[in-house]
């Protein structure tokens, strides 16, 4: 859904409820059971927290260092545009750094983004980095150019 605005939020005993406008124009809601929220948010109200259930739920908040790694990459060019998920990386603990996910957005450029948890003890840019480019070897590409991190 790229280029989709959130327009709320709403949370209640039945779920979690999504408000968007599409690039299009159109109004969509989504209904969820969970919901992870990330990034920075205008807080306009001061209810964000008020209720007991809300309360329960900011102590659940925790940080995590969030990488997106840009690769111009040779020899996946047979992949369609898709998102892909790495799945031996994504429940086990062990293998924070390397990437969970990589998106291509368009079939005519060989640019993929990854997506990888690090922490700020040990593992930063530069070992996910290094993860990344790792798993692009496995999968059979070379990367060409590191675009941005």
């Amino acid at each position: 859904m790229c280029q989709t605005e959130v327009l709320s939020v709403r949370r209640d005993s039945t779920g979690i409820e999504v408000d968007v406008e599409t690039s299009t124009g159109d109004f969509e809601s989504m209904v969820f059971n969970k919901v992870i929220l990330s990034g920075a948010f205008p807080f306009r109200s001061g209810r964000t927290y008020r209720s007991p259930s809300n309360s329960i739920s900011v102590v659940k908040y925790r940080q995590s260092d969030y990488y997106t790694t840009v690769l111009k990459i040779k020899g996946l060019e047979h992949l369609p545009v898709g998102f892909y998920y790495f799945e031996e990386f994504m429940d086990d603990p062990a293998t924070i750094g390397n990437p969970v996910a990589m998106q291509r957005f368009y079939s005519y450029t060989n640019v993929f983004l990854f997506w990888s948890y690090g922490n700020s003890a040990n593992v930063e840019g530069s070992t996910v980095l290094h993860l990344a480019v790792d798993a692009v070897k496995r999968i059979g590409g070379e990367v060409e150019m590191v675009v941005l991190q």
